[in-house]
């Protein structure tokens, strides 16, 4: 049996019946839908409680709003399934994507999928290499928290399939309290415990872009949350999953790229600029993107020596250039 995880918070009825209708008419029929309901409103309730009454596959659970994370959790400890994967609620998928995940399923190892955005038929991903054999060390690391890897499987935890197994064993979670990364942390503790990655190079999942996720269009600032994000990923040093400073130095390199780049921070003047930046340099993050190393990538090592310099004007100047 494969176990399907669904989070739902105040999705909308079409969404969560579309999303659901493509997990029931999935051409492999021996597997549980679980919806994990965040706390979501009456109406969502209503739409929950009928799929649950029209499909014996369907079961929900429903708790008090403790954010997509915990719902996941949740969703785990309540799997009956040999293999899991996560579908979120305004997404679908396509009707063989269990079955040709599952083709490909190896012992204890990670099945990604490509995927494609809304409702195109262009896949996202670059598959450029056999991803089955790998050494789970400092450079994988490495080429996956600077988006390389990413290229091929994502950070994402929705086009994947896991072994329940290596989750069991190995006590793997999502992180609570981690706003932005999540999935990212739980994937890679996944990798660090499972054998191989196998790929399905088609677009099996439809992703619905989210005017949340596309950062630069969000004005907002990223900068405590991302320290967040490098606390949880420091913490995963001490649960046996060793993560090289160096490693650490160049995924904050990137995330600042992002930070500055967010018109939170773009559109400010100097003088608000000049505040910002006395919090900026005395963040976790900027302070291990110290650590960083030369990277090969011009704009990211232009940024590398601003921020080892500590002039306040020549990154405002950098972060103006790149509007």
């Amino acid at each position: 049996m494969v176990s399907v995880i669904v989070p739902i918070y105040n999705n909308s009825k079409e969404e969560i019946e579309r999303c659901v209708q493509s997990l029931v008419n999935q051409t492999y029929q021996n597997l549980e839908i679980l919806l994990i309901d965040d706390g979501s409103d009456k109406e969502t309730i209503v739409v929950e409680e009928k799929l649950q009454e029209q499909y014996s596959k369907v079961r929900v659970i429903w708790q008090v709003n403790a954010g997509v994370s915990q719902a996941r959790n949740r969703g785990l400890s309540e799997a009956c399934g040999k293999q899991v994967c996560f579908v979120d609620a305004d997404d679908y998928v396509a009707c063989d994507m269990i079955e040709k995940m599952l083709s490909v399923m190896e012992e204890e190892c990670l099945v990604s999928t490509n995927f494609v955005n809304n409702d195109s038929d262009i896949c996202v991903l670059s598959i450029e290499r056999e991803l089955w054999k790998y050494e789970f060390d400092g450079a994988f690391i490495n080429t996956y928290l600077n988006g390389e890897l990413g290229k091929q499987i994502a950070f994402s935890a929705w086009n994947k399939m896991f072994d329940m197994t290596v989750i069991k064993e190995n006590g793997i979670r999502f992180p609570v309290g981690v706003p932005v990364g999540e999935d990212m942390i739980f994937v890679l503790r996944y990798l660090a415990k499972c054998n191989g990655i196998q790929i399905v190079n088609e677009g099996l999942y439809h992703y619905n872009i989210r005017e949340t996720s596309v950062m630069n269009a969000t004005k907002k600032d990223y900068l405590d949350v991302y320290c967040e994000t490098l606390k949880a990923m420091q913490e995963m040093c001490f649960e046996g999953l060793y993560i090289p400073e160096r490693v650490l130095g160049n995924w904050c390199l990137e995330i600042l790229t992002y930070i500055l780049n967010n018109r939170y921070v773009s559109d400010m003047s100097y003088e608000q600029f000049r505040e910002y930046y006395k919090r900026l340099t005395s963040s976790t993050v900027f302070e291990m993107a110290l650590h960083s190393k030369k990277t090969y990538n011009f704009k990211r090592d232009i940024l590398r020596f601003v921020l080892k310099v500590r002039n306040r004007f020549l990154l405002f100047g950098l972060i103006k250039a790149n509007q």
